[in-house]
């Protein structure tokens, strides 16, 4: 089953991936960073 939703909001879709990669590179940078700080 394809999505209507994809086709007819390609660019909010886009948005959204684009927003979710975001958040998840901030989190490995603030997890990183946690780890750094319990390291030391």
């Amino acid at each position: 089953m394809s999505n209507p939703w994809h086709k007819t909001h390609p660019r909010l879709l886009g948005k959204v991936l684009i927003e979710k990669s975001l958040s998840l590179m901030t989190n490995k940078e603030l997890g990183s960073a946690d780890q750094a700080k319990g390291s030391t």
